[in-house]
């Protein structure tokens, strides 16, 4: 193992114990009973949806698996061409 698969294997880690506190942050989508009750979808919170904390921990979320993809995939590339 070279400096380059070691420090992608940390960050790699790093990134994955990341995606996981931030997806356990999350709040469920799910309604339940209650989206039956309400047929009301434009309120404050729906007009305000890009600057609420649960927009920002999506975007996170997003950026988080993007970067676990291509870490993936460069340590793969990295195993294998030094091998």
């Amino acid at each position: 193992m070279n400096w380059l698969t070691i420090t992608l294997g940390i960050l790699l880690v790093i990134v994955c114990i990341l995606v996981i506190l931030v997806v356990c942050l999350q709040e469920t989508k799910q309604d339940g009973l209650q989206s039956l009750g309400s047929s009301s979808t434009d309120s404050f919170f729906n007009k305000n949806k890009g600057k609420t904390i649960e927009a920002k921990l999506n975007k996170i979320t997003t950026i988080l698996g993007i970067a676990f993809f291509v870490l993936v995939l460069a340590l793969n590339l990295a195993i294998t061409y030094y091998k």
